[in-house]
């Protein structure tokens, strides 16, 4: 449950990264 949880917090963290950092 630890590495799942890890890795879907480690995906969304880089999909909020990138949306945030998307040019507007």
């Amino acid at each position: 449950a630890a590495p799942s949880a890890d890795a879907h917090d480690a995906s969304t963290r880089g999909l909020i990264e990138r949306y945030r950092a998307r040019p507007r």
